[in-house]
């Protein structure tokens, strides 16, 4: 793995009250939905982000963490599999579409969007959203930067939209988004803290 943005491990940095942060869809995922637990795949996600973005918010204030428009898109669809996922597990259904999931079980989709409208979103709507406008010079960026770095479109999206804020410091657990040489990583993920220790990218 080759490093090219300085990483900070949120275990150990301290917010000051000047932070500012993007945080990554993951992220707020882990933060605000009701089953996280349940649905991360390593337990360090659903403590060690949560605990970092309630230290922001107690040093920074809500105003001190910001998200795009386009992770919406990205949070909604998260919970919903996350959703279609327990309830198939529960019910011991091996294998279950999302299109069958909303069509066939009407009562178990409106969980997922009661957990978008009642807690997922009323979470995210304490940052600030920076909205951005997906026009051909964007999306001609965007396709740029996914074939120079190999990483999928929403996170170039995103470093878009945190680009165009001048904000380049982003809390994820996204092994990607260090091949970013402007951007500050902040995460818990030990195999990205580990390169950059090896590399001399860790910051703390």
């Amino acid at each position: 793995m080759i490093i090219n943005s300085d990483v900070f491990d949120i275990v150990r940095y301290e917010p000051i009250t000047s932070d500012q942060f993007f945080v990554d869809t993951n992220v707020l995922f882990w933060s605000s939905y009701t089953h996280a637990s349940i649905a991360c795949s390593k337990a360090y996600q659903a403590t060690n982000y949560p605990n970092f973005i309630l230290k922001v918010v107690n040093t920074c204030k809500a105003t001190g963490l910001y998200y795009s428009s386009i992770n919406v898109s990205e949070l909604a669809h998260v919970v919903e599999k996350s959703e279609r996922d327990l309830f198939a597990k529960n019910n011991g259904i091996d294998s279950l579409h999302l299109k069958t999931f909303r069509n066939t079980y009407p009562e178990e989709w409106k969980k997922f969007k009661d957990e978008m409208n009642n807690v997922v979103m009323p979470y995210i709507h304490q940052f600030n959203e920076k909205d951005i406008k997906v026009d051909k010079d964007l999306n001609d960026s965007m396709l740029k930067q996914m074939t120079a770095n190999s990483v999928d479109a929403y996170d170039c999206y995103m470093v878009s939209t945190m680009k165009k804020c001048k904000i380049l410091k982003i809390i994820t657990d996204d092994s990607d988004l260090v091949k970013f040489n402007d951007l500050e990583v902040y995460t818990s993920n030990l195999s990205v803290i580990d390169a950059a220790r090896a590399q001399g990218k860790l910051k703390n």
